[in-house]
């Protein structure tokens, strides 16, 4: 095994305007074989602005969902979201087929604390597994960040874009098995920025691989689909 490392970095986002920048960093390390290492890196930057709403599996869907006392479903948050939101997801698995309605921001990853710091979408795996249908759909240009789309209960596709044009970053689909399933699907007149994210281990029940990992239908024009 090799030794491991983190990097950090820190960028100033003052006048950005809400949209997924990439970049490249270049890390030279003194005699080291691979050096310098050219790391792609991207930035997501959401215009959820609004109330930031906050959803774990010990809140109740009573609660006004705040840190202290978060919701309990992730349906909740999206009904009570006004356009401008944001929904803060802990770690766990949630059996919800969910569907926004309103444009709103979605990250998966936390710990209980809710801390940006503490964040980490594979230590804190935040996992969506319904038995059936969509697991996520959205008509509404929402941003979805850092959540597990698990088939393996029988959902059938894992995100479908309807309209507007959402964003789909850092998320993973795996284990989806049902015949004409769909691991990210934009239909016609909707578009979406698809980027970092992971389709593995989708098989037919029968045999065969997923269908469909990434389907966007009808027009290409106005979607980014980058390193997935």
């Amino acid at each position: 095994m090799g030794e491991f490392d983190s990097v950090a970095v820190e960028v100033d986002i003052t006048g950005l305007a809400p949209a997924v920048y990439t970049d490249t960093i270049s890390i030279a390390a003194g005699g080291a074989s691979n050096s310098p290492l050219a790391l792609p890196v991207s930035l997501v930057l959401a215009a959820g602005t609004g109330t930031v709403y906050h959803v774990s599996q010990g809140g109740l869907d009573s609660n006004p969902g705040t840190v202290a006392a978060p919701f309990r479903t992730i349906q909740k948050a999206l009904d009570s979201s006004s356009g401008v939101d944001t929904v803060k997801v802990t770690a766990g698995e949630y059996a919800e087929n969910l569907t926004t309605t309103a444009k709103t921001v979605l990250y998966g990853g936390y710990d209980s604390s809710f801390s940006e710091h503490n964040r980490h979408i594979f230590q804190n795996q935040t996992i969506l597994r319904p038995s059936s249908g969509n697991i996520f759909a959205d008509a509404n240009s929402s941003t979805i960040d850092g959540f597990v789309f698990d088939g393996s209960a029988g959902a059938i596709n894992a995100i479908v874009i309807s309209a507007g044009t959402a964003v789909v970053t850092h998320n993973v689909v795996h284990r989806f098995s049902e015949s004409f399933s769909r691991g990210i699907e934009v239909k016609n007149n909707a578009a979406a920025i698809v980027r970092n994210n992971t389709l593995v281990n989708n098989k037919l029940s029968g045999g065969g691989t997923l269908n469909y990992a990434i389907y966007i239908r009808g027009n290409l024009n106005n979607n980014t689909v980058v390193q997935n």
